[in-house]
């Protein structure tokens, strides 16, 4: 996820169960578009099953585009 995110301000951590997270310092509208794109691609070329994204306190799980 980290290489799909490149280019932004991107950091793993490490959470209290033990999993890791991507997180994003996000500033803009924009921001948060192109963000989204990105994680849409990776999700979508790994083709390891979806993403779970938190954003403003809500979850969402975004799936690998289908053609």
């Amino acid at each position: 996820m980290l290489e799909g995110l490149r280019g932004f301000e991107a950091e793993l951590v490490e959470s209290a169960d033990g999993r890791y997270d991507v997180q994003v310092s996000l500033d803009t509208d924009r921001d948060i578009s192109r963000v989204l794109g990105a994680i849409d691609t990776h999700v979508t070329e790994r083709a390891d099953g979806p993403a779970r994204l938190d954003l403003g306190g809500r979850h969402y799980v975004i799936e690998p585009a289908t053609t």
